[in-house]
C-alpha cells in the first residue's frame, strides 16, 4: 500500500509543479513555441509555390491593393460631386457649368467602377489559380510522405482517414490562401489610404 500511495503523491507533486503560478504575462516555452509555429505555419504553405505561382500571387496582390485604394477615390469623387450640387444650389455656378461638372464626375464614377470590376476580377482569378497550384503541390507532398510510412501504418483503422485528411486540410489551406488573403489585402489598402 505504501508504494501505491507514494506513486500517487509523486504524481500529484508533478502535476502541482506544472501548474505553478507564473507572473502575469509570463509564458512557458511550449506556449511560445506554439505561437511561433502557428504564425510561421501560414507562411510555410507558400514554400510549395513555384515561380509561376509566385508571379500569379504578386500580380494578384498588386491588383488587390489597387482595388482597395479605389474605394477612397470613389469617396473623393463623390465629395466633388456633392460640391457641384451645392455650388449650383447656392448659385455659384451656372446651369451649363453644372452640367459639365456633373457629366465629368459621372464619367469618373464609370471609370472607377470599370477599374474596380477589372481589378477585383484579376485578383480573384489569379489568386484562385495560384491557390489551386499551391494546394496541388501540398497534396502531392502529403501523399509522398504518406506513402513513405511503414506498412503497419496502413493496417490501422485510421489509415482510411488519410484521404479525408488530405481533402479537408487541402480545402482549408486553399480557402486561407486564396480569396480571403486578397480580400484582407484589399481591406488593409482601403484603410491605409484613408
Amino acid at each position: 500500500m505504501d508504494s501505491s500511495n507514494s506513486g500517487r503523491d509523486t504524481g500529484r507533486s508533478e502535476a502541482t509543479e506544472s501548474n505553478v503560478a507564473r507572473p502575469k504575462g509570463a509564458k512557458n516555452a511550449s506556449t511560445e513555441a506554439k505561437e511561433t509555429q502557428s504564425s510561421g505555419a501560414y507562411f510555410r504553405v507558400f514554400r510549395y509555390a513555384t515561380r509561376a505561382t509566385w508571379a500569379l500571387n504578386v500580380v494578384a496582390f498588386i491588383a488587390a491593393i489597387a482595388s482597395g485604394t479605389l474605394l477612397p477615390l470613389m469617396d473623393f469623387v463623390f465629395g466633388k460631386f456633392v460640391t457641384a450640387f451645392t455650388n449650383f444650389a447656392t448659385g455659384v455656378i451656372t446651369p451649363a457649368e453644372y452640367r459639365v461638372e456633373i457629366n465629368t464626375f459621372a464619367l469618373y464614377f464609370i471609370y472607377l467602377f470599370i477599374a474596380k470590376f477589372c481589378l477585383v476580377y484579376i485578383h480573384s482569378a489569379l489568386i484562385s489559380v495560384a491557390a489551386i497550384r499551391t494546394t496541388k503541390a501540398l497534396r502531392i507532398a502529403f501523399l509522398e510522405q504518406t506513402l513513405r510510412q511503414n506498412v503497419a501504418f496502413f493496417d490501422s483503422p485510421d489509415a482510411g482517414s488519410v484521404t479525408t485528411q488530405a481533402t479537408t486540410n487541402a480545402n482549408n489551406v486553399n480557402n486561407g490562401i486564396s480569396e480571403k488573403l486578397t480580400l484582407t489585402l484589399q481591406g488593409i489598402s482601403t484603410f491605409g489610404f484613408i
